[in-house]
């Protein structure tokens, strides 16, 4: 049995056709209508696993005023209750897709199997499953329809990588999804993936019905931190025509990820500490503190401690936040996970999709091994969306498809010569020993006169399968 989507579009407005089309290819049964007929309690909604509103310009509006500028919106609505929060829904309840039909395929399929699997937690709180957290994904468990499931927590790419580093983070971040009201803080530096991390804390704890809310603490307001952070009532100041939940009350039940928390000040520092403790708020103008179920992850890219020395950051905070901590390490440090993120770039960069699969080149491997990424694995992403669109019809990226300033890093450019640190120089004798050697552990770790076991732990950091 296909599951059943309805598409509802603006009345004589035929832009549902190609989604449509992409939608059947995946294995759902779709039906389209137009919004004239349609009530706010529509009965159609009974029947269909999921509905979609879809418009082409500002001006057409559904349900509470939604208006975009983009050249397709949609907004998802569950017919029966509120979809999980993984993906990041506006508060309005848009999807802001550009003109990407994959985005929105991809979309609808996220967003069934989530429905999906909150549908198999309550099932098994109700039978009295002692561990309903986590989907288990069985025979019994499988809605019947083809549609491919998004990978489970063991095979999701989103935390890519089988480096030592890696593994540990992976270890630990499904270790503390499986409790609830946790304070995580996540340290790495920029690029390094902490929101991620953090929303894969999310997507596999017991909340992940709830919604996970992206906080950028540098670009809130000094003046507007408690109005945004704890919400308003009606009247609260001019311009309040109505209450607003703020951040905290936006993740109740779910996830608060506090990016870049070293930003704020002081003043603010004292107001988000006492919510800390308590799981109490007051918003503005009210009068009755709130309690909040809901956890708290914050993540930055300053060492806190030395914050700590220098007057910057509270002390009683920094213990407060510091409960659980997940150390993310610079990509440079991480390997053979530079190969494997880079081919997964290669496959998922959407300036590259419809067209034929490229592949690196072996000397073009070689490069992204040895270049450091001080920009870590956003950098690796933006080197990789470039050289695709350099290569052009080429099935095969080469060097000079690279950006220039990774063949200039590495002293491959004209005028430019590149002193090897002491680990580069170590992987490369190391390297050439293993060679040398035929590939035998045994006899190389004789010659470097190094345990077996650390020879193995520094060819799984050089990306060599063993």
């Amino acid at each position: 049995m296909k599951p059943k989507i309805l598409v509802i579009t603006p009345p004589h407005i035929n832009i549902a056709e190609p989604f449509k089309t992409e939608l059947e290819k995946h294995g759902f049964d779709v039906t389209v209508v137009d919004s004239s007929p349609l009530q706010s309690r529509s009965p159609y909604t009974e029947e269909f696993a999921l509905v979609v509103y879809l418009w082409q310009n500002d001006q057409h509006k559904t349900g509470d005023a939604v208006n975009c500028s983009h050249p397709f919106d949609a907004a998802f609505f569950s017919p029966h209750r509120a979809f999980p929060g993984s993906i990041q829904l506006f508060q309005n309840g848009v999807y802001r897709l550009g003109a990407d039909i994959d985005k929105f395929v991809d979309t609808v399929k996220e967003l069934y199997w989530e429905h999906h699997a909150s549908c198999q937690r309550e099932q098994s709180k109700r039978s009295g499953d002692p561990d309903p957290g986590l989907y288990r994904a069985s025979s019994a468990g499988q809605p019947a329809t083809s549609i491919k499931r998004p990978a489970t927590s063991n095979e999701r790419p989103d935390l890519i990588g089988q480096s030592p580093q890696i593994k540990d983070v992976r270890r630990l971040a499904n270790q503390l999804s499986q409790k609830s009201n946790l304070t995580v803080l996540i340290t790495g530096p920029t690029g390094a993936g902490k929101e991620v991390v953090a929303r894969l804390l999310h997507r596999f704890s017991p909340r992940a019905d709830g919604l996970f809310i992206a906080v950028n603490c540098g670009a809130i307001p000094k003046d507007l931190f408690e109005s945004l952070f704890f919400g308003y009532r009606k009247g609260a100041f001019t311009g309040a025509t109505a209450d607003h939940p703020g951040y905290i009350g936006q993740a109740q039940g779910g996830t608060l990820f506090l990016d870049e928390i070293s930003t704020l000040t002081l003043e603010q520092q004292v107001k988000l500490l006492r919510f800390l403790q308590d799981r109490r708020y007051t918003p503005v103008g009210g009068t009755k503190e709130q309690p909040c179920d809901v956890t708290i992850v914050a993540a930055t890219n300053e060492d806190l401690k030395t914050l700590v020395a220098e007057g910057r950051l509270r002390e009683d905070l920094y213990h407060r936040l510091n409960v659980f901590e997940i150390i993310l390490p610079p990509l440079r440090e991480r390997g053979g996970d530079i190969l494997l993120l880079a081919e997964h770039f290669l496959r998922t960069c959407p300036h590259g999709r419809g067209a034929q699969p490229k592949k690196l080149a072996r000397k073009s491997r070689t490069l992204l091994l040895q270049y450091h990424y001080p920009g870590n694995v956003r950098e690796l992403q933006n080197i990789i969306e470039k050289a695709i669109i350099a290569a052009g019809p080429s099935t095969i990226i080469r060097p000079e498809h690279l950006p220039l300033q990774l063949a200039e890093a590495l002293g491959h450019g004209a005028g430019h010569k590149k002193i090897k640190t002491l680990r580069e120089m170590e992987r490369e004798h190391i390297l050439t020993v293993y060679k040398n050697c035929g590939c035998k552990i045994k006899e190389t770790a004789r010659q470097l006169d190094i345990a077996r076991n650390t020879l193995r732990e520094r060819l799984e950091e050089y990306g060599i399968r063993l």
